[in-house]
Protein backbone atom coordinates (compact mmCIF):
# COMPACT_ATOMS: atom_id res chain seq x y z
CA UNK A 1 0.00 0.00 0.00
CA UNK A 2 2.99 2.39 0.85
CA UNK A 3 4.35 1.36 -2.40
CA UNK A 4 1.37 2.71 -4.57
CA UNK A 5 0.79 5.96 -2.37
CA UNK A 6 4.58 6.63 -3.51
CA UNK A 7 4.24 5.71 -7.04
CA UNK A 8 0.88 7.62 -7.25
CA UNK A 9 2.62 10.63 -5.66
CA UNK A 10 5.27 10.23 -8.16
CA UNK A 11 3.38 10.40 -10.79
CA UNK A 12 1.88 13.23 -9.85
CA UNK A 13 5.04 14.98 -9.08
CA UNK A 14 6.88 14.38 -12.51
CA UNK A 15 4.03 14.53 -14.69
CA UNK A 16 2.39 18.21 -13.53
CA UNK A 17 5.07 20.60 -14.28
CA UNK A 18 6.74 18.63 -16.92
CA UNK A 19 2.93 18.98 -18.43
CA UNK A 20 2.27 22.08 -18.02
CA UNK A 21 4.32 23.49 -20.80
CA UNK A 22 3.71 24.10 -24.08
CA UNK A 23 3.66 20.89 -26.58
CA UNK A 24 7.14 21.43 -27.45
CA UNK A 25 8.54 20.19 -23.47
CA UNK A 26 6.12 17.29 -23.40
CA UNK A 27 7.81 14.53 -22.68
CA UNK A 28 7.11 10.87 -24.07
CA UNK A 29 5.34 8.75 -22.08
CA UNK A 30 7.88 6.39 -22.02
CA UNK A 31 10.31 9.07 -20.38
CA UNK A 32 7.80 9.73 -17.78
CA UNK A 33 7.36 5.68 -16.89
CA UNK A 34 11.82 5.81 -16.91
CA UNK A 35 12.12 8.65 -14.61
CA UNK A 36 9.04 7.23 -11.92
CA UNK A 37 11.05 3.88 -12.46
CA UNK A 38 14.36 5.24 -11.58
CA UNK A 39 13.11 7.34 -8.34
CA UNK A 40 10.50 4.40 -6.87
CA UNK A 41 14.02 2.34 -7.43
CA UNK A 42 15.51 5.12 -5.35
CA UNK A 43 12.56 5.11 -2.69
CA UNK A 44 13.04 0.97 -1.98
CA UNK A 45 17.03 1.17 -1.83
CA UNK A 46 16.44 4.06 0.60
CA UNK A 47 13.44 2.37 2.40
CA UNK A 48 16.39 -0.99 2.87
CA UNK A 49 18.90 0.54 3.76
CA UNK A 50 16.82 2.18 6.77
CA UNK A 51 16.26 -0.99 8.12
CA UNK A 52 19.08 -2.61 10.39
CA UNK A 53 21.03 -5.65 8.72
CA UNK A 54 18.95 -8.31 11.13
CA UNK A 55 15.07 -6.59 9.81
CA UNK A 56 16.48 -7.46 5.90
CA UNK A 57 17.14 -10.88 6.43
CA UNK A 58 13.93 -11.78 7.94
CA UNK A 59 12.43 -9.89 5.17
CA UNK A 60 14.90 -12.06 2.98
CA UNK A 61 12.54 -15.38 4.37
CA UNK A 62 9.77 -17.62 4.08
CA UNK A 63 7.11 -15.54 5.58
CA UNK A 64 5.41 -18.34 6.36
CA UNK A 65 7.88 -19.54 8.88
CA UNK A 66 8.13 -15.48 10.76
CA UNK A 67 5.67 -15.22 13.28
CA UNK A 68 4.91 -11.87 15.05
CA UNK A 69 4.56 -11.46 18.69
CA UNK A 70 3.47 -8.05 20.67
CA UNK A 71 4.33 -7.91 24.55
CA UNK A 72 2.63 -5.01 26.51
CA UNK A 73 2.64 -3.50 29.86
CA UNK A 74 0.11 -1.24 31.08
CA UNK A 75 -1.34 -0.55 34.49
CA UNK A 76 -4.89 -2.60 33.86
CA UNK A 77 -3.61 -5.17 31.43
CA UNK A 78 -0.58 -7.16 30.61
CA UNK A 79 1.01 -9.63 28.17
CA UNK A 80 4.28 -9.53 28.95
CA UNK A 81 5.59 -13.18 29.25
CA UNK A 82 5.81 -15.46 26.62
CA UNK A 83 7.00 -19.07 26.05
CA UNK A 84 7.86 -20.13 22.29
CA UNK A 85 7.43 -23.71 23.41
CA UNK A 86 3.57 -23.29 23.73
CA UNK A 87 3.74 -20.38 21.69
CA UNK A 88 1.25 -18.76 24.49
CA UNK A 89 1.70 -15.79 26.82
CA UNK A 90 2.44 -17.41 30.21
CA UNK A 91 1.16 -16.28 33.69
CA UNK A 92 3.75 -18.03 35.24
CA UNK A 93 7.19 -15.61 34.65
CA UNK A 94 9.20 -20.08 35.03
CA UNK A 95 7.56 -20.91 32.33
CA UNK A 96 8.73 -17.66 30.09
CA UNK A 97 11.27 -17.55 27.62
CA UNK A 98 10.66 -14.01 27.07
CA UNK A 99 9.80 -11.57 29.21
CA UNK A 100 8.87 -7.54 29.16
CA UNK A 101 8.88 -6.10 32.50
CA UNK A 102 9.03 -2.59 34.74
CA UNK A 103 9.43 -1.45 38.01
CA UNK A 104 9.96 1.72 40.09
CA UNK A 105 13.97 0.82 39.82
CA UNK A 106 16.83 -0.17 37.25
CA UNK A 107 13.91 -0.84 35.07
CA UNK A 108 11.76 2.29 35.16
CA UNK A 109 12.34 2.55 31.41
CA UNK A 110 11.29 -1.23 30.57
CA UNK A 111 13.45 -3.91 30.00
CA UNK A 112 13.10 -7.68 28.24
CA UNK A 113 14.80 -10.13 30.15
CA UNK A 114 14.90 -14.40 28.74
CA UNK A 115 14.36 -17.25 30.82
CA UNK A 116 14.57 -16.63 34.62
CA UNK A 117 16.42 -12.93 34.08
CA UNK A 118 19.60 -15.18 33.53
CA UNK A 119 22.53 -15.07 31.70
CA UNK A 120 22.37 -18.40 28.72
CA UNK A 121 19.34 -17.14 26.86
CA UNK A 122 19.35 -14.08 25.32
CA UNK A 123 22.25 -13.59 22.49
CA UNK A 124 22.39 -10.38 20.94
CA UNK A 125 23.42 -10.80 17.25
CA UNK A 126 26.45 -8.92 16.60
CA UNK A 127 27.09 -9.77 12.65
CA UNK A 128 27.41 -6.65 10.54
CA UNK A 129 26.85 -8.10 6.72
CA UNK A 130 23.38 -9.72 5.89
CA UNK A 131 25.62 -12.94 4.62
CA UNK A 132 27.31 -13.72 7.74
CA UNK A 133 23.28 -14.04 9.47
CA UNK A 134 22.24 -17.97 9.25
CA UNK A 135 19.47 -20.25 10.90
CA UNK A 136 22.48 -22.45 11.15
CA UNK A 137 24.16 -20.15 13.26
CA UNK A 138 22.97 -20.96 16.69
CA UNK A 139 24.94 -19.31 19.30
CA UNK A 140 27.91 -21.02 20.96
CA UNK A 141 29.36 -18.85 22.72
CA UNK A 142 28.47 -18.48 26.30
CA UNK A 143 30.54 -15.20 26.70
CA UNK A 144 28.39 -13.27 24.25
CA UNK A 145 25.22 -13.79 26.32
CA UNK A 146 23.42 -11.14 28.17
CA UNK A 147 20.55 -10.99 30.96
CA UNK A 148 18.64 -8.88 28.49
CA UNK A 149 18.47 -5.14 27.29
CA UNK A 150 17.09 -2.18 28.74
CA UNK A 151 15.34 0.74 28.54
CA UNK A 152 13.63 -0.44 25.95
CA UNK A 153 13.20 2.92 23.59
CA UNK A 154 12.81 3.45 20.31
CA UNK A 155 16.57 2.70 19.21
CA UNK A 156 16.12 -0.87 20.00
CA UNK A 157 13.84 -1.49 16.91
CA UNK A 158 15.66 -3.08 14.68
CA UNK A 159 17.90 -5.33 17.19
CA UNK A 160 18.40 -8.58 16.35
CA UNK A 161 18.75 -11.73 19.03
CA UNK A 162 18.63 -15.40 19.69
CA UNK A 163 16.53 -16.83 22.43
CA UNK A 164 17.17 -19.61 23.93
CA UNK A 165 14.40 -21.58 25.15
CA UNK A 166 13.79 -23.44 27.83
CA UNK A 167 13.84 -27.33 25.52
CA UNK A 168 17.47 -26.30 24.26
CA UNK A 169 16.16 -25.05 20.86
CA UNK A 170 16.73 -21.25 20.00
CA UNK A 171 14.76 -18.92 18.25
CA UNK A 172 16.10 -15.87 15.93
CA UNK A 173 13.94 -12.72 16.83
CA UNK A 174 14.18 -8.89 15.85
CA UNK A 175 12.37 -6.27 17.18
CA UNK A 176 10.36 -4.02 14.96
CA UNK A 177 8.91 -1.46 17.07
CA UNK A 178 8.66 0.25 19.98
CA UNK A 179 6.07 2.39 21.91
CA UNK A 180 7.77 3.34 24.83
CA UNK A 181 7.25 4.32 28.88
CA UNK A 182 8.10 5.13 32.44
CA UNK A 183 6.96 3.16 34.64
CA UNK A 184 6.04 6.05 36.97
CA UNK A 185 3.34 7.12 33.94
CA UNK A 186 1.39 3.53 34.33
CA UNK A 187 -0.89 4.68 37.03
CA UNK A 188 -2.12 7.64 34.26
CA UNK A 189 -2.99 5.45 31.70
CA UNK A 190 0.14 4.68 30.05
CA UNK A 191 1.04 1.82 27.89
CA UNK A 192 4.01 0.06 26.41
CA UNK A 193 4.41 -1.99 23.70
CA UNK A 194 7.14 -4.34 21.80
CA UNK A 195 6.30 -5.77 18.75
CA UNK A 196 9.15 -8.41 17.25
CA UNK A 197 8.84 -10.53 14.52
CA UNK A 198 10.54 -14.40 15.66
CA UNK A 199 11.51 -17.34 13.85
CA UNK A 200 12.94 -21.45 14.91
CA UNK A 201 16.24 -21.79 14.49
CA UNK A 202 17.06 -24.42 11.35
CA UNK A 203 15.93 -27.44 11.62
CA UNK A 204 18.94 -30.17 12.95
CA UNK A 205 19.27 -32.86 10.11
Amino acid sequence: MKLCHALIALICIFTAPLFAGNEETKPSVKQIAEQISKDLKAKIIETKFNKSVVEQFFDSLDQDKVKTLTLEWGASSKNAAYSFNTDSFVTNKRDSELVFYFDNDDCSGGALFGHDDEKGFIFPVENKKLSEISLDKIPTNEFKTKVGFRPITKDKEGLGFWIKTTSGRFVFAVIKKVESAEFKNFAQGAKAKVELEWTWQAEVK
